[in-house]
C-alpha cells in the first residue's frame, strides 16, 4: 500500500498496525475503504481487529453488487456498506436481498415448533433476517464452490411468500459424485404435493444439471410425512443409521434413503 502523503509503502499487517494506531489516538468513528477492494484477507482481519471499536464501511470493496456483498457476509469482511444508486443504476438488488433473508426468517419463524423435534439444535436464533442474511452468503458461496445447492419454494398463486426449503448438501465430486438431500416444508402446506414436486425438479437437477450418480437423504423413523416423499420420488432404504444426529437434546436415528442415477455414464 502506498501512502503518498507521508511518502510510505506498506504492507498489509503495516497497514492494520497503522489504522490501530490512529483509532487509538483519535476518536475515530467510521473507516471508508480501508483496504484495497480485493484484499479480502486484510478485510477479514480488520473486522476482527477494529469491526467492534469502528465502523469499517466498504464503498469500493462491495461497489453496490449483490454478488460482492454476498461474498463479504461470507468472509466476514466490513460491518458496514455504502449504498450508491450510480454504481448499479438501481437499489433492486441490494433489497432482493434484504427481502429474501426476512422471508426466509418469517418462513421459520412460523414453523418454529414443528420444525425444533427434527432439526439440530444451532447457536443463534434461525429465525432471525440477521442469521438468514449470513445463510444466503454462506449459501452462495457453496454454490460458487460447488459444494451446495439451496432453494427455497414458493406457491405460484402467491409468489414471494417462501413456504418451503431443498438443499443439495455436501457434494462431493470426484469417483463418489453425491450429494445429500435436505428438505422441510411450512406445516400448513403438508400433504399437498408440494415438497415431491420440489423433490423431483431438485433430483433432475442433480442428475442432469450436476451428473451426480448418488443421493442420499436421511429421516428420522417417526417422520412419516418425509419418508413418504422420499419414497414417491424413488428413494429406497439402505438401512438405519443409529444415533445419527443430536437433536433436541438426544441422539436419534435416521433411516438412510438413497436414489441413484440409473441413466449416468462418464462424461467425455
Amino acid at each position: 500500500y502506498r501512502l503518498p502523503k507521508q511518502g510510505l509503502l506498506r504492507g498489509p499487517q503495516d497497514l492494520l498496525c497503522y489504522w490501530r494506531q490512529l483509532i487509538e489516538k483519535y476518536p475515530i468513528l467510521s473507516l471508508e475503504d480501508p483496504a484495497g477492494e480485493d484484499d479480502w484477507p486484510l478485510w477479514g482481519q480488520l473486522t476482527e481487529a477494529l469491526g467492534k471499536r469502528v465502523q469499517l464501511v466498504g464503498d469500493d470493496l462491495f461497489v453496490t453488487q449483490k454478488a460482492r456483498l454476498e461474498l463479504g457476509l461470507a468472509r466476514r469482511s466490513a460491518n458496514a456498506v455504502l449504498i450508491k444508486p450510480n454504481q448499479v443504476g438501481t437499489l433492486t438488488e441490494t433489497l432482493e436481498t434484504a427481502a429474501l433473508a426476512q422471508q426466509a426468517a418469517d418462513y421459520y419463524r412460523r414453523n418454529r415448533d414443528v420444525f425444533a423435534p427434527i432439526d439440530p439444535i444451532t447457536a443463534d436464533p434461525i429465525d432471525t433476517a440477521e442469521y438468514q442474511r449470513d445463510a444466503l452468503a454462506k449459501a452462495a458461496a457453496l454454490r460458487e464452490q460447488r459444494a451446495g445447492y439451496r432453494f427455497f419454494i414458493e406457491r405460484k398463486a402467491q409468489p414471494g411468500e417462501i413456504i418451503g426449503m431443498i438443499a443439495l448438501n455436501n457434494v462431493v465430486w470426484g469417483a463418489f459424485r453425491s450429494a445429500f438431500v435436505a428438505y422441510k416444508l411450512d406445516a400448513r402446506y403438508l400433504n399437498c404435493g408440494y415438497m415431491t414436486q420440489a423433490l423431483t425438479r431438485l433430483t433432475r437437477f442433480a442428475f442432469d444439471d450436476l451428473h451426480l450418480h448418488r443421493l442420499e437423504a436421511n429421516i428420522m423413523p417417526r417422520n412419516l410425512p418425509s419418508l413418504r416423499v422420499a419414497e414417491k420420488c424413488g428413494f429406497d432404504q439402505e438401512g438405519l443409521a443409529r444415533a445419527y444426529l443430536y437433536i433436541a437434546g438426544k441422539w436419534e436415528d435416521h433411516i438412510h434413503m438413497v436414489r441413484l442415477n440409473p441413466d449416468w455414464q462418464p462424461e467425455g
